[in-house]
């Protein structure tokens, strides 16, 4: 990029980290930069603000130089990641310990004595996935940067064999990767992700070789199918200002940057897997506004790939002389945005493309969002994902901010709330996807309308997000893994006081009272919900005499062993919790608005 462009990329993230550090760490830069780092080296970079709090809460005592991590089960790879948000550069001694460390978190003895939780998560599932042959990607980022020796070092780990030894003493040969990223680096991941929302769709021009296309008009609709060397759909895609504004169309926005699929790299490695390329993976499917095929130039306006980020990304990242021994299939379409969308929508229906994002098609998703803007102040309800922060600009985004503090919803965790609020805190943490497969498969409509109720209104959805928004900032107070049962008791507790069934929502006038007053009754009966988790946790270990999982707790809605029912335990718990509190007359519900 030229320095004006690095400049722009840089103040661009900057304001980034600075919106994040006010959001969600007090203040703390250093941590909003771990944040936003994470956020652009993990497979999606629209993973959520609450995810990426979930994934670097390893970063504490204990947490044998890994700062995050994240299991990606479509690429087939675990990435181990640490970050220094200081102003020094980092020496080859600290790049070193974090190479170790892929070692360490494999290693019981050091996973007992860390007495860190996530370490103990992090040890069980990268021996886990090294077994079923996943790579691994190990990610340093630091905003000065690195000294010559470390860098040297992280050179010569870009791409090797390494041999790791687990648990039981056996020793396997694992594919690893080492990068180490400045601020820059990381600057400039963020802003070609966010070209993708921003500027006007290019028009494209690539080479179709003879007797290797044939075009379709039917109902007055044109389209073309064609074979093409991966090589032309790579030079589009590296056109300069071009890359992930190809993927606008999308139904959230540019698909992710960075998820490079095992699957497809696989095929690539053998020239016999090149030959065949075309026949084993589904190609691309694009629309435009019109195209012309002519003298073996193929010329489309307003070009978008629809469906095939993964497979252009993972042609990118191949040497030039793979490109030109591989072809790819495209289908390419002539349609209105109307039509481009429901093209969109249908082939990635196909694919592994996450259901939540078919939420911008949903009426009533529209609907809320046109409520959420309306109340007093406004908020901004993200039905397609990407669009708070990469679309809307600062002058924007000001309408739904008190301060730097936004007013911003995101429909995953939205669905989520309400579905703890509605008593269904297992379903928030681990089924959630169901809700919006609901969107796009009528006959499981039930599980969208657990989740949002045919008449639910906006600012009844408030209340379980403010809910959910505090929980999620109260790290050190919870168990992992317990945010939706905290929410799911809280909800139950203040609805016992007011005589309303589990299932339901206040009415309008009620909810706007237990917003404005949740700085007066929510701490201390939060406490009483976390409190109720910790019990109701032993309870379970002391019954059944077995360590049991965390997460295999609270994702239970049945019983999990020996008769141990989880959200049996939890209300039990909740409720001495509470006679306690009102026997010492004490009783935080007290605080609630009459």
């Amino acid at each position: 990029m030229a320095n004006v462009d690095i400049s722009r990329a840089l103040q661009a993230f900057r304001d980034h980290i600075d919106e994040l550090a006010e959001t969600w760490y007090e203040g703390d830069r250093a941590k909003a930069f771990r944040h936003a780092a994470f956020q652009q080296v993990a497979p999606d970079p629209l993973i959520s603000d609450a995810q990426v709090i979930e994934l670097t809460a390893i970063d504490k005592a204990g947490d044998l130089e890994v700062d995050g991590w994240f299991v990606d089960d479509t690429g087939e790879f675990v990435l181990l990641f640490q970050s220094v948000g200081g102003q020094n550069r980092v020496d080859e001694a600290s790049v070193m310990k974090f190479w170790e460390s892929a070692q360490q978190v494999l290693e019981a003895a050091r996973v007992v004595a860390s007495r860190n939780q996530s370490v103990r998560e992090l040890s069980e599932r990268l021996e886990e996935r090294l077994r079923d042959g996943y790579n691994l990607r190990m990610v340093f980022a630091s905003k000065a940067g690195f000294v010559p020796s470390a860098s040297e070092f992280g050179n010569g780990k870009a791409h090797v064999d390494r041999v790791v030894t687990l648990s039981d003493g056996t020793r396997l040969t694992c594919r690893c990767s080492l990068e180490l990223l400045d601020e820059g680096d990381i600057a400039q991941k963020f802003d070609d992700y966010r070209s993708g929302f921003r500027g006007e769709p290019t028009d494209v021009e690539l080479t179709v070789e003879p007797n290797h296309s044939y075009e379709v008009e039917r109902g007055g609709r044109r389209s073309l199918r064609a074979t093409v060397l991966a090589s032309e759909i790579v030079s589009i895609f590296r056109m300069p200002g071009m890359r992930f504004r190809l993927f606008s169309l999308n139904p959230r926005g540019p698909l992710a940057s960075a998820k490079v699929n095992k699957g497809i790299a696989r095929t690539l490695d053998s020239p016999t897997g090149r030959q065949v390329f075309h026949l084993l993976n589904n190609g691309l499917c694009a629309t435009c506004s019109g195209f012309e095929l002519k003298d073996g130039r193929l010329r489309a306006e307003k070009f978008q790939i629809v469906n095939g980020c993964q497979t252009t990304v993972t042609l990118d990242a191949r040497r030039p002389e793979e490109l030109t021994e591989t072809m790819v299939d495209l289908k390419l379409a002539v349609a209105d945005t109307a039509l481009a969308e429901s093209i969109a929508a249908a082939s990635n229906a196909q694919t592994a493309l996450r259901a939540k994002d078919y939420a911008s098609f949903e009426r009533q998703q529209r609907q809320l969002w046109f409520e959420f803007e309306r109340l007093q102040p406004p908020w901004y309800y993200e039905i397609k994902q990407g669009y708070w922060r990469f679309v809307l600009s600062d002058a924007e985004k000001a309408r739904f901010k008190t301060g730097r503090r936004k007013r911003h919803i995101e429909v995953q965790p939205l669905a989520q709330a309400s579905l703890a609020f509605l008593g269904y805190p297992a379903e928030a943490l681990d089924r959630v996807r169901f809700v919006f497969e609901g969107i796009r498969t009528p006959e499981e409509r039930q599980a969208y309308e657990r989740a949002f109720p045919a008449d639910v209104r906006a600012e009844q959805l408030l209340l379980p997000w403010l809910l959910l928004d505090y929980l999620e900032r109260q790290t050190e107070q919870r168990l992992r893994f317990s945010t939706f049962h905290v929410l799911w008791l809280v909800a139950a507790l203040i609805k016992d006081y007011f005589g309303i069934g589990q299932s339901d929502y206040f009415s309008l006038e009620t909810t706007d009272r237990l917003i404005d007053s949740r700085n007066d009754w929510l701490p201390s009966i939060a406490r009483i919900a976390y409190n109720a988790c910790n019990i109701a946790f032993k309870r379970a270990q002391n019954i059944t005499g077995e360590q049991i999982d965390l997460r295999d707790f609270f994702r239970a809605s049945g019983e999990l062993s020996r008769g141990v029912n989880p959200l049996e335990l939890l209300s039990q718990a909740c409720k001495q919790e509470l006679q306690i509190e009102v026997d010492n007359q004490r009783d935080p519900r007290r605080a609630l608005p009459r």
